[in-house]
């Protein structure tokens, strides 16, 4: 099958920075699902293992990139319960396995998941490792409650317009009863249910957790959790 690879950890205005290559189609485990790779999508992490900065590096063996895909079931392992073939799927696979730069990838079916029917291969592939992640700031780190409630406080997300972020921005507003608000460098955007009480910080680098402290029911510890710094950019409200 064909495939994308790297040998080296070059800039990728190099030619050889990403090389196609013919490798055998890889046969599924027992608990594997052989999926038909129909979209992908590049996410930070690919840049950084294809350079060398992060797990899986390849020290010149011939390694396949790409964790984010959709497809379709060609075949299943032994041991394999929750799917079939001709079923459609979307995942981020394992990091430690060959990737989804390929016509076809082996992925173990814990991590797979049945591809939303109202949506098409390809806005199903940029879904996976943006919606974990903001899964697991919400519900793993935060221990929100999934019960529509009202009472959780509000809640500042900055840089509401990327991808961890506008996915969390969905997923509180669908299952969590906080007051949400957004921020980016050019605008602030609020939705609420109920009615936001805005807190403005408009410094690139002024202190962002003393205003929140202000606003009701609004922690500390909800606006670390969205910022590695604990600093608003520019024109960020909270």
């Amino acid at each position: 099958m064909k495939a994308i690879s790297f040998r080296q950890q070059l800039s990728i205005e190099n030619p050889e920075s990403l090389i196609d290559v013919v490798v055998d189609k890889p046969k599924p485990g027992f608990r594997d699902l052989l999926v038909q790779v129909h979209a992908i999508s590049v996410n930070p992490v690919d840049t950084k293992i294809r350079k060398g900065s992060g797990p899986g590096q390849p020290s010149g063996e011939l390694k396949i990139l790409g964790w984010d895909a959709s497809g379709i079931v060609e075949e299943v392992g032994s041991a394999v319960t929750l799917f079939k073939p001709g079923d459609e799927v979307y995942y981020a696979g394992s990091v430690d396995r060959p990737g989804s730069y390929a016509e076809f990838q082996a992925v173990d079916e814990r991590i797979v998941g049945k591809k939303p029917v109202s949506i098409d291969f390809a806005s199903a592939a940029a879904l996976p490792l943006t919606t974990i992640t903001a899964w697991e700031m919400l519900f793993d780190r935060l221990s929100l409650r999934k019960d529509g409630t009202s009472d959780q406080g509000a809640i500042l997300i900055i840089g509401g317009a990327g991808g961890v972020g506008s996915i969390a921005i969905q997923l509180a507003k669908k299952l969590t009863g906080l007051r949400k608000t957004s921020g980016s460098p050019s605008s602030t955007t609020s939705t609420s249910l109920p009615e936001p009480r805005p807190v403005r910080s408009s410094q690139r680098d002024s202190d962002l957790v003393s205003p929140l402290r202000k606003s009701s029911n609004f922690t500390a510890r909800r606006a670390k959790a969205f910022s590695r710094t604990g600093r608003a950019p520019s024109g960020c409200a909270a």
